[in-house]
């Protein structure tokens, strides 16, 4: 805190003490140790002061934060002390509030209190303080600011604030402890062409800055477009009497920094509060909601008499709202005069009031006794519809209820009418559908009814797999006299199952929802799309490639489709728990009717007849007592997939029940009995088109009777055509016969003479082999004594001296006695030799043997014999050609070896063998031959096949 100097204290005393008055001087130097005391010394000059005692005023001029030229003024007490100093700087001066010697004079900037807008354009005008009469001290500082700024208050250039003044005032100012810093702000601005005073004190939250003036007759069209602009109303119907409204006294308030405005007034309609606001951050618009609270007894005729009927109606707590944009019940609750009675409102005029529910005896089926309601207001009634959006479901039935309801109410006389329009949802079986419309309700004999059709799709309507059902349209009617409504319910849509869709219906009991049942028509369905699209698709993955294709063309046309959860009795009718269709089939171009059950888990199973078949040569018709031939489908699971058409099938003389499997590219199907009528056979047929000839390709295979009857009648005739053949070659083969005996016999005795000589010829052999062994053992003893004779002279010559003349003598009785066994062993080798060359001319080869000899000369006769029958026998067989063979092969092997048919058969086109002329194709072993063989058989006449055959097989 800055004290007062010593000289001024001098000078307080001196003028306490003294008569004199205080010349201008001691002014001077009072005013400058006073200033001292907020301002830096350097910061201002007293140049000239003058001094008026009548008025104890002291005027002057100096310099003040580098002004030159400004005025001052001082007024001082009886006492002579200076109460109050001012001065006004002029208007060339532009010092900004925000330079930093005005910061010093105040203690802290003032400028953090001054609206941003108008930036540093906030020019010192006037500065002065006041003095304490107790103290002497300064107990406040006063500031003037002015602004050349137009601040325009709100957005979109709206509702601008120009000749901006600012005051500040600083109490305490030489005390940190006990400084307050006071703040005005005021500015003109203009409702229309009626100016407008506003004033706001500066604190320092600025977000909560607010401007405020008190209005007196001005216009409410002219005050709305001044700060939401002047396309306020552009687009918007008001009545005359309100747009015309002037606003007889109230209070504007701005605040700029939350972009809001309010006008509180009276008028001769009642009080008026409008709200302004920047509704979106980054928009320049204004968004209004006025709210007129008319006074009682108020009759909204007396805004228009085409208003009169409203009258009629028991509405409470009316008021009348303007809003530029519409808001619903939530975003008009934040307004504080609707926060009691909030509703949803239009762009525009709107009526708000409560309508009483008793007197329209609503109040059961609303659950409340009175709704806040709200309608667009013109100057005409068939604007008028009184609408509430209700907070609680309305119950319609165990099962439906409407959410979302807004109470609609159209008071015109020549269409007045009441209803709620909401969402309903209705609970059918598990599923709960939602449906969005207006119900009707019908005050003279309190019922209600509703239609519409459901936005979303119905997937698996009433637990029907794979079904869905679309456009789901709803009627529903029923009373609300009583406490509770038990509606009538129909609901109808498009249904769809895979490619192709129709319409259908459902059968809805409110009383017990699980008892529904779902219809529809379609017109052609494909046995492809049913599995496709309401069948588990593991059945339709364990279905071979081949019989996806079938049912990818068969078709079914005007199909009744039927689902029913439980068991249902509608009239007089029960309908058993499952899914069901029917209607006309179309199997590769053959008709029918067919009902299908359905199992989403297990597959489909679907039953019924076609037309017959009649083709002359190919008949299909119903088997036992069923006129028309029938067909199934069955795709179940665990089953062996099937489709196929079945009765009594006719067909080259046959008839027999069969099944007609279905393939891709047509029919095929076996038939087993009398071909002909003749012999049993098995028919495989198979045909693009049942009901064309020419498509149907038969093929036969014959069975045992037909090759009994061909190896029997063929080897008939064969025997019939070589029987004298036989003969001849019976006889030629006598011969042969008994010639070959006489060899055979001769054999016989020429193999027992020759096993005779043969036993002789061994027991010689065996004495001649035992002499033989005699020799060899006598040649290697004469050998061996050889050989010792050798050594031993070998030895005898080695022994020449004469002292080994003993030795010497030793040996040559050694030789002497080696000689003596070589003699008797040389005896008895040639004893050996003897015998075994005697033995050696001995005969070893039985058949010159004298008695085989003459046995072997027999048989050669014999076998010339032979011999010349059987050229002669193959002689006779040139002679006879093929009959030769055959007769031979009968002679040779029997009747029963002749032929032996193992396998006939024949096909083709139906109508190139309905005749019973095939050519059959047959595979046989003919005299021993395997053979396949094609001849032309005639069922109408097999003998004459047979004698053709028998010829054409003698040719081979």
């Amino acid at each position: 805190m800055k004290t007062i100097g010593p000289f001024f204290l001098f000078l307080l005393v001196h003028l306490s003490t003294s008569a004199t008055t205080p010349g201008a001087n001691d002014w001077k130097l009072i005013l400058q140790d006073q200033l001292a005391a907020i301002m830096d010394q350097r910061s201002f000059s007293l140049e000239k002061v003058d001094v008026n005692t009548g008025n104890r005023e002291i005027t002057g001029q100096g310099t003040f934060f580098g002004v030159t030229g400004v005025h001052f003024r001082a007024a001082y007490t009886e006492s002579s002390a200076i109460g109050d100093f001012t001065l006004e700087f002029p208007e060339r001066a532009e010092l900004s509030i925000r330079e930093s010697a005005i910061g010093r004079l105040t203690g802290g900037s003032l400028a953090e209190l001054v609206p941003a807008a108008l930036g540093r354009a906030v020019y010192l005008q006037q500065f002065g303080f006041s003095v304490s009469k107790t103290d002497k001290q300064i107990a406040a500082l006063h500031l003037g600011f002015r602004s050349p700024v137009k601040w325009h208050l709100l957005p979109g250039n709206n509702f601008p604030l120009q000749q901006i003044a600012l005051r500040f005032q600083v109490d305490h100012p030489t005390d940190k402890k006990q400084r307050r810093v006071k703040g005005i702000l005021n500015g003109r601005s203009f409702l229309g062409s009626t100016p407008v005073d506003l004033e706001a004190e500066l604190g320092q939250q600025r977000e909560a800055l607010t401007l405020r003036s008190r209005l007196a007759n001005v216009g409410l069209k002219s005050s709305l477009q001044a700060i939401a602009g002047q396309s306020a109303f552009q687009g918007i119907s008001l009545p005359d009497a309100v747009i015309d409204l002037q606003l007889e006294e109230g209070t504007l308030s701005v605040l700029p920094y939350r972009k809001q405005a309010n006008i509180v007034a009276q008028s001769n309609l009642g009080t008026v509060d409008a709200w302004m606001q920047n509704a979106v951050e980054s928009d320049k618009k204004m968004d209004y909601v006025v709210v007129i609270s008319p006074p009682a007894g108020f009759k909204l005729s007396s805004l228009n008499d085409r208003l009169k009927s409203l009258d009629a109606i028991d509405l409470s707590g009316q008021k009348i709202v303007l809003t530029s944009e519409d808001k619903d019940k939530k975003e008009s609750s934040k307004i504080p005069s609707l926060a009691q009675m909030s509703a949803a409102i239009k762009r525009g005029a709107n009526l708000l009031a409560r309508l009483d529910l008793t007197k329209l005896r609503l109040e059961h089926l609303l659950r409340a006794k009175e709704l806040v309601v709200s309608s667009p207001l013109g100057d005409y009634l068939a604007d008028v519809v009184l609408e509430s959006a209700i907070d609680v479901d309305v119950p319609i039935g165990p099962t439906t209820k409407m959410s979302n309801v807004l109470f609609r109410l159209q008071p015109a006389p020549n269409n007045f009418s009441i209803a709620l329009v909401g969402v309903v949802d209705a609970q059918v079986s598990r599923d709960d559908l939602v449906f969005k419309g207006g119900m009707d309700l019908a005050m003279s004999t309190q019922t209600l009814s509703f239609m519409s059709v459901m936005d979303d799709n119905w997937n698996n309507p009433l637990g029907a797999k794979g079904l869905v059902m679309s456009k789901v349209g709803l009627q529903l009617g029923g009373s609300f006299g009583g406490a509770a409504i038990l509606p009538n319910m129909a609901f109808s849509g498009e249904i769809k199952v895979g490619r192709f869709s129709g319409s259908s219906a459902l059968a809805f009991d409110t009383r017990d929802p699980a008892k529904s049942m779902l219809s529809a028509e379609i017109s052609q369905l494909y046995v492809s799309d049913i599995m496709e699209s309401v069948i588990d698709p593991r059945v339709m993955r364990k279905l071979p490639d081949e019989m996806k294709e079938v049912l990818r063309s068969i078709r079914f046309n005007d199909v009744h489709l039927e689902f029913v959860p439980q068991p249902l009795r509608v009239l007089e009718k029960s309908y058993e728990p499952g899914f069901r269709m029917g209607g006309n089939v179309d199997i590769m171009g053959i008709n029918g009717f067919g009902n299908v059950e359905i199992d989403y888990e297990n597959g489909m199973l679907a039953q019924g007849e076609v037309d017959p078949i009649d083709l002359g040569p190919f008949k299909l018709t119903g088997a036992g007592n069923n006129e028309r031939p029938g067909f199934v489908i069955d795709l179940r699971m665990n089953k062996e997939p099937k489709v196929a058409l079945n009765g009594l099938v006719s067909m080259l003389g046959m008839q027999a029940e069969t099944e007609v499997e279905v393939l891709p590219n047509g029919f095929r199907f076996d038939l087993g009995g009398k071909v002909f009528n003749v012999f049993n056979g098995s028919i495989m047929a198979s045909a693009a088109d049942l009901e064309r000839l020419g498509s149907i390709e038969t093929s036969v295979q014959m069975q045992q009777d037909l090759f009994g009857f061909l190896n029997r009648e063929v080897t008939s005739f064969i025997e019939n055509e070589v029987g004298e053949a036989i003969k001849k070659l019976s006889a030629a083969q006598g011969k042969i016969t008994q010639a070959q005996s006489k060899v055979n016999e001769l054999d016989g005795l020429i193999n027992q003479q020759r096993a005779i000589v043969r036993k002789d010829m061994n027991r010689k052999k065996a004495k001649y082999d035992a002499a033989r062994r005699d020799v060899t053992n006598a040649q290697k003893k004469v050998n061996s004594l050889d050989k010792s004779i050798r050594a031993k002279k070998r030895e005898l010559k080695e022994k020449d001296k004469a002292w080994q003349v003993a030795e010497r003598g030793v040996i040559r009785t050694q030789i002497a006695s080696l000689y003596t066994a070589r003699g008797v062993a040389w005896t008895a080798l040639e004893g050996y030799k003897k015998i075994l060359e005697g033995l050696g001319h001995m005969n070893t080869n039985p058949d010159i043997h004298p008695k085989v000899a003459s046995l072997i000369a027999s048989k050669v006769s014999a076998l010339g014999t032979l011999e010349a029958a059987k050229i002669t026998l193959e002689g006779l067989k040139i002679t006879l050609g093929a009959t030769g063979k055959a007769a031979t092969f009968i002679i040779e092997k029997g009747t029963k070896a002749l032929i032996n048919v193992r396998r006939a058969n024949f096909a083709g086109q139906l109508g190139s063998l309905s005749g019973g002329a095939v050519d059959m194709d047959m595979n046989l072993e003919w005299m021993g031959k395997q053979m396949d063989l094609r001849f032309n058989f005639d069922f109408n006449n097999p003998l004459q096949t047979v004698a053709a055959l028998g010829k054409r097989l003698l040719d081979q």
